[in-house]
């Protein structure tokens, strides 16, 4: 079957939903299907309003990448993607670029918006939806449109539990395909025993996006610190590091998966503040290393984060609350290590192998 992803915006930069993308299009390959990525430049949201000088600086930055300048557009350099996936990097998601296909699929709102007005040679329409987009911006009028696509006549696929009830509050069908965390590079894998971590070493992702609760992380974290002085933390992210962090804190830019791997194998505790999340991965991920977790109390999280079983959760926007958390993890090592195995072993449910057994599933069904 010739499967075509929409993916509406470049690879070459690490994400959490272009790493789902990427994985299922590695997989369905390997089952034997002929899968395409096509990446476009970025901003689609506002190409239909993009000024004059927008559309030029986006069009020299097309070229420069297709020629190998700024890094190329390949995602190379922080996931493989597999030799039997076709590449293609566009200007834009108009149809002229798009091949035809037995099914086309958006991967976030703004390539749905494309997707709903190809012509049936481009393939049966299908939108992978990884979270609820209307909330990642202040926009009321993108906001809008990211909820409109739900009502667009595509067949929607979902990450996690809580979009297909979500979707199913307005009136939305969604075919539930969840995601692994097993990797086929292996890049994530317990190495350090979990008893003999230093119970005082925190991880915790940090991102500019307001919804990833960042700030509220930090303010947690300065909140523990001022108990427990041996307190030592390490953030990641792709932006650059926050503005006067304090020497107790590392910040590692764009650490590379297998890095990624050691640095949670390295901390007792991971933290996510998120105020939304469609299944979240980072945590899965430090789970399955060995890290014991607190998160917040949201639908990205509930698919794995069962509350003083596998992780210990709080409201969202409650710094207090989640520091609390944090406290009790250093405080009581018996309850962190317990957390931590138990963690680790419920998250070998999530496979990449049923994952995409169900994703293909939900595609050929009719």
């Amino acid at each position: 079957m010739k499967i075509t992803f929409l993916c509406p915006m470049p690879l070459y930069n690490p994400v959490g939903g272009l790493k789902v993308v990427i994985e299922y299009a590695n997989r369905l390959a390997q089952r034997g299907h002929c899968v395409t990525l096509v990446a476009a430049t970025g901003n689609v949201p506002y190409d239909r309003q993009a000024t004059s000088q927008h559309k030029i600086k986006r069009a020299l930055l097309f070229l420069l990448r297709s020629l190998g300048y700024k890094g190329g557009y390949k995602p190379d350099q922080w996931i493989r993607l597999a030799q039997s996936v076709r590449l293609l990097w566009r200007p834009s998601l108009d149809v002229r670029w798009i091949p035809d296909a037995d099914v086309v699929i958006a991967t976030a709102w703004e390539s749905a918006e494309w997707a709903a007005a190809y012509p049936d040679s481009k393939g049966r329409k299908f939108y992978l939806i990884q979270n609820d987009e209307s909330a990642f911006t202040s926009d009321p009028v993108l906001s809008q449109r990211a909820q409109a696509t739900w009502k667009l006549p595509l067949k929607k696929l979902v990450t996690g539990k809580w979009l297909q009830t979500f979707l199913a509050s307005r009136g939305e069908s969604a075919c539930w395909v969840s995601q692994g965390v097993d990797y086929q590079d292996g890049y994530f894998s317990l190495m350090h025993p979990i008893d003999r971590r230093s119970p005082t070493t925190v991880i915790m992702m940090y991102h500019t996006m307001p919804w990833k609760g960042s700030a509220d992380g930090l303010a947690a974290l300065n909140i523990v610190k001022q108990t427990v002085d041996t307190l030592t933390v390490r953030l990641f992210g792709t932006p650059n590091a926050p503005p006067n962090l304090p020497a107790w804190i590392e910040y590692v830019q764009n650490p590379p998966q297998r890095q990624l791997c050691e640095l949670y194998n390295a901390s007792a505790i991971f933290v996510s503040p998120s105020w939304v999340e469609g299944m979240a991965l980072p945590p899965a991920e430090a789970m399955q290393c060995g890290a014991a977790v607190c998160l917040t109390q949201i639908g990205g999280h509930t698919d794995y984060g069962i509350h003083q079983q596998t992780a210990l959760l709080s409201p969202p926007r409650k710094p207090e609350a989640l520091a609390a958390n944090i406290l009790q993890l250093i405080e009581n090592p018996q309850l962190r290590i317990q957390l931590a195995m138990n963690g680790h072993q419920y998250i070998q449910r999530f496979t990449w192998e049923s994952a995409v057994k169900k994703f293909e599933q939900c595609i050929t069904a009719d």
